[in-house]
């Protein structure tokens, strides 16, 4: 082996011809083999990726657009939603101050009231307290001046104007002195 490589010493780098038309022939065919067979199922593989990832972005792009027509629906929903929370808001405020005023118009009222009927129950006692006292001084007075007298007033009407004489002076004293 070390002779025969180093007598053929050039031809080792060149192949032979015969070497290079089988080789030359056997690549044809690989290359029409591989053009007719392989090269249209890979460009088939390829195109319906291409359009896999083309309807994707599509898919995306269209997704993108219903996000934001979403969001935007969303936003001038949550402002009017904000919208009317306010008016909600003021609405109910407002009946607020209209039933604070209304209960103080009926307290007032109340008191008002009550303030009559006890100024009018005042009144009432004041002149049963009157009658009963003009009563109890006519009486007294009657007593005193049987005694005095020595003689039982038995007329009521002279009774009563004795007994209207006595209030009368008791009257005007007690008026005098305060």
């Amino acid at each position: 082996m070390f002779v025969l490589a180093a007598g053929s010493g050039s031809s080792l780098f060149f192949p032979k011809v015969y070497d290079l038309i089988w080789s030359s022939v056997v690549l044809i065919v690989l290359l029409i083999v591989f053009a007719k067979f392989v090269m249209p199922k890979f460009n088939k593989v390829m195109d319906e990726r291409a359009k896999k990832i083309k309807g994707q972005i599509d898919e995306a792009t269209a997704m993108k657009k219903d996000a934001a027509n979403l969001k935007e629906q969303y936003d001038e929903l949550l402002g009017s939603a904000k919208a009317e929370a306010e008016k909600i808001r003021q609405d109910a405020k407002a009946q607020a101050e209209q039933i604070v005023a209304r209960a103080e118009s009926q307290a007032k009222a109340e008191a008002e009231k009550i303030r009559q009927d006890a100024k009018a129950a005042l009144e009432a006692q004041k002149a049963k307290a009157l009658s009963d006292l003009s009563e109890e001084v006519g009486n007294l007075a009657a007593s005193m001046a049987s005694k005095i007298l020595g003689t039982e007033l038995k007329d009521p009407s002279s009774r009563s104007s004795m007994a209207d004489s006595a209030i009368e002076r008791i009257g005007s004293e007690g008026g005098s002195q305060s």
